[in-house]
């Protein structure tokens, strides 16, 4: 136990330390997706384009977000000039701990410094909960997920580096539907190193590397039977991956032009190399973007090579029936990306790859508005459609009984066609908020998903922020178990740094004592009552 306790800090330690950089000077966030499936078929939806000119909603309850008073000064008083250094060698400490019933903790902590030329942050996080729906922990019924983050930032003149590492343990017991395995763990390790060169005249070159070794295995108790036999994929999956890519181009008057380059291999011999270029043009109003690449992989099916590609128009601008912007945006074209084993795997609960990912490449169109009313109302609406290209097909989880394998269920390449369409709407006035939402899928459908699904969310909050409550419900038409989705949250700032949050989540489970479905023969972790203490200072 202590060799491998040992063998994880080294190599996390390599991975935060060992690579060479990238960065851009702006922030992006991962994609989202969602994989959909006919039956027990799945597909992935193209992201949507981020949108900000959206209504002001309150403060998300429970955040924690001190405010300084205002200084009055007296006749005669000077105002003290603050010292900018005093504020760059500003360390915060920040968290939340709690429990509730039935047996769950949670205990997040963070050390960061914001502001200076070299930033970082060393963050703590843990949930788990034991013996939900009635049932043992003795019987399997229990998950937890635990995580440490590391971040830094330097910065040296034109020279910007940030390095990211992480160590992540999940783990979910198979609730005694498995023979002579209690419970599931995976162990994750990740390093990521960025680095920006500004040149001068608006030119740029920036690189990245990183990597990630994954593994999961199973728990097993020894009390099986003389006739039991455990495939090797679901005692042990392990997954190690390099990937390292350079950025070299230009941006000014608008325009933001570069040429890439970038090359990973996993231990599963997949090597995947590209090179492509992107154009963007914006004004105030709107930004046409496209880019492109030439993709050389071992994980193409029939193909030598694929050519990804993208072309969009984004638009803001503003309007007589609103003091805020309406927004659109468009885009398409074809997408193809190599995904890891843990990107299945800690995504879809109970399922294990007795296959190795290949390239997955789809045709796809996404489009977006935004429209606001006046002040206070805010609609959003959406259609996204996706269909799978040159026989680079989806792999999918697939929750029928003849995909099981002791307690694991496996998957499938499946040729994928999507559809989807969603409406949000918002209305706010003073202290009250209600938010409506509606999507639907119409050709096949999102794993562990319905056709028609709706939310009804309402809250009120305090005009200080210093108290708020929420109620939100879900409901999908089409779904086996017809008990809505019901959850509550309500907090209170008792003082500038320290707030008291109260939720209950399936709040009709949790009174009635039945347990909710979460896919196949395993019930989800529903119907809990949570008592959280959050802290900034």
């Amino acid at each position: 136990m202590i060799l491998k306790k040992i063998f994880k800090i080294a190599i996390f330690t390599f991975l935060c330390a060992g690579f060479s950089l990238y960065a851009d000077d702006n922030i992006e966030l991962p994609d989202l997706t969602t994989v959909v499936t006919t039956g027990n078929d799945s597909e992935e939806i193209i992201p949507a384009p981020d949108f900000t000119e959206l209504v002001q909603m309150p403060e998300t309850l429970g955040k924690l977000v001190p405010e300084l008073p205002e200084v009055e000064l007296q006749e005669g008083e000077e105002l003290a000039v603050y010292d900018d250094n005093d504020k760059n060698n500003q360390i915060y400490a920040e968290g939340k701990i709690g429990g509730g019933y039935p047996a769950s903790f949670t205990g997040d902590f963070a050390v960061s410094k914001i502001y200076g030329e070299n930033p970082f942050r060393i963050s703590f996080n843990h949930q788990s909960s034991a013996g939900y729906c009635g049932h043992l922990l003795s019987e399997g019924y229990s998950n937890n997920n635990t995580e440490i983050k590391v971040n830094k930032s330097i910065s040296l003149k034109n020279l910007f580096i940030t390095l990211d590492g992480s160590y992540q343990d999940m783990g979910n017991g198979l609730q005694s539907k498995a023979e002579s395995i209690s419970s599931i763990n995976q162990d994750t390790v990740f390093g990521k190193g960025n680095l920006l060169w500004n040149l001068p005249k608006g030119f740029f070159i920036s690189s990245y590397a990183d990597s990630e070794f994954y593994n999961r295995f199973s728990a097993f108790t020894y009390n099986s039977s003389e006739e039991f036999t455990c495939p090797d994929w679901v005692k042990n999956s392990m997954f190690f991956s390099v990937g390292t890519g350079l950025n070299a181009g230009w941006k000014g008057k608008g325009i933001e032009t570069a040429f890439d380059a970038a090359y990973s291999f996993t231990d599963t011999k997949i090597n995947r190399g590209s090179v492509g270029a992107d154009f963007s043009w914006k004004n105030d109003y709107i930004k046409l973007f496209t880019d492109f690449a030439f993709v050389f992989s071992t994980g193409l099916n029939d193909n030598n090579f694929v050519v990804p590609f993208t072309a969009g128009i984004n638009a803001s601008f503003p309007v007589y029936f609103s003091d805020r912007k309406v927004s659109l945006a468009l885009q398409g074209g074809l997408k193809s990306e190599q995904k890891k084993i843990s990107d299945y795997e800690k995504k879809y609960k109970f399922t294990g790859l007795s296959i190795v990912p290949t390239e997955q490449s789809d045709w796809y169109s996404s489009f977006r508005v935004t429209l606001p009313l006046k002040s206070a109302f805010a609609a959003d609406l959406g259609v996204d459609y996706s269909i799978s290209a040159f026989g680079n097909n989806r792999l999918i989880p697939s929750y029928d009984p003849a995909a099981l394998v002791n307690g694991i269920y496996g998957y499938a390449f499946k040729e994928q066609e999507a559809l989807s369409t969603f409406f949000d709407f918002t209305y706010r006035y003073k202290i009250f908020a209600i938010t409506v939402k509606w999507w639907s899928n119409w050709i096949d459908l999102p794993v562990l998903e319905n056709k028609h699904n709706f939310i009804l969310n309402m809250s009120l909050q305090g005009k200080e922020g210093n108290w708020g409550t929420s109620v939100e419900a879900y409901y999908s038409i089409d779904a086996a178990d017809k008990t809505p989705l019901l959850n509550f949250e309500a907090f209170t700032q008792v003082s500038p740094a320290t707030k008291i949050v109260l939720s209950a989540n399936d709040i009709i489970k949790l009174v009635s004592a039945e347990s909710r479905t979460y896919a196949g023969q395993y019930v989800a972790n529903s119907g809990n009552v949570t008592l959280l203490i959050k802290f900034l200072f």
